[in-house]
Parts: C-alpha cells; structure tokens; sequence
C-alpha cells in the first residue's frame, strides 16, 4: 500500500511485501549506475520494502529491503538460503548485510555505494568459509575441473565502478586438502600484492 499526497507531485510512498524475480530489478538499477547491468543478477527475491521520494529521481530515494531467496546468483555463482538488507539515502545505497549458502559453504558481504557523483564509488568486504572448490568450480569459466579442497577467504575492496584500474584491496584465502599449485586457478594468486594465499 502506499500514498501520493498530490497527483501533480512526484512524490510517493509506498510500502509492503515483494516477490520478483531479480532480472527484473535491473530497469531500477540501470538508472542509478549502468555498471549494475554486469552483475548477472537472476534468480527470485521476496520479502518487506519501505519506499518514500520522487518516483523519477531514483538516486534521492529512501528505500530499505529485507529479502530472502533461495536461490540467487550473481555473475553465475549461486548462493543458498540467502538474506539480505539493502538501504539508501542520500544518494548513497547500502548492502548492510547479505549471506548465505555457498557451495557447501557460507558467503557474507557488506558493500556501499556512493551515487552522489557522475563516477560512482564503492567500497566493501566478502569473507566465506568452508567453500568446496570443487563445487566452485563447476560454476566458473575455467578449463581444469578437476580441483579439490575447502577455502576460506576474506577480502576488502574499493574503487570507481565503471573503471576496473581504480579498483584497490586486500584480502587473503586459506586452502585445506587442495590442489592448489596444480591448476591455474591459483598459481599466481600468490603474487598479487593483496592477497597471501595459505595451504
């Protein structure tokens, strides 16, 4: 349910339960950065939102989600029994909280994003545990499927959305019971300057 104070104001406030499908979504992403259309969103979302401003400034918007999928993907990879929480105001949209199932494992990340700018900023943490690579990997675009192991990985990030060159982090990744030196997969992880691989 929700109210429109006039019919001349764009103005709206509308609140309730949701059930949609994320591809979906992308029409009221796109206008706030056209980046988001890489994310390969799919899968369905159901749960309460709050919605309140100008229905044709969605930058301004107060909005706050709390959702649940059972499945979900993003950029391919599948996430489980997934909550999430998402928040804006003043132009900034917020991803407080999001976990779930991953690949035997657990996923959780929280990230912001600064829409006040032409250039939109980011910054944000994905950590996971007990993730069985081999499971991963069925999902990723590489050659050797043949990959055994369980990961653990925490990692930080920040940069320009639109531009890959400003992206800047840090972050490490334990791996248990692997084969982790006999695929490419891993190789040269060890050399970036941000990450330290253990296992």
């Amino acid at each position: 349910h929700g109210k429109i104070p006039r019919l001349s104001s764009p103005w709206v406030g509308i609140q309730g339960d949701f059930n949609t499908h994320l591809k979906e979504v992308m029409p009221f992403l796109l206008p706030l950065n056209p980046s988001f259309k890489d994310l390969g969103l799919d899968g369905s979302l159901h749960g309460y939102f709050v919605l309140g401003g100008s229905w044709n400034d969605p930058k301004n918007w107060d909005l706050k989600v709390d959702g649940k999928s059972d499945t979900l993907f993003v950029k391919k990879l599948k996430l489980e029994d997934t909550q999430i929480q998402v928040r804006m105001g003043r132009r900034l949209l917020d991803i407080p909280y999001l976990h779930g199932r991953f690949y035997h494992g657990t996923l959780g990340a929280n990230v912001s994003f600064d829409l006040s700018d032409k250039k939109t900023r980011f910054g944000g943490k994905v950590y996971a545990n007990q993730v069985d690579l081999h499971a991963l990997v069925q999902d990723l675009d590489v050659k050797q499927k043949d990959i055994a192991g369980t990961a653990m990985f925490q990692m930080k990030m920040n940069g320009v959305l639109e531009s890959q060159e400003t992206f800047k982090g840090d972050g490490s990744i334990d791996i248990q019971k692997g084969k982790l030196w006999q695929t490419d997969l891993f190789r040269d992880m060890g050399h970036l300057p941000f990450v330290t691989v253990e296992g």
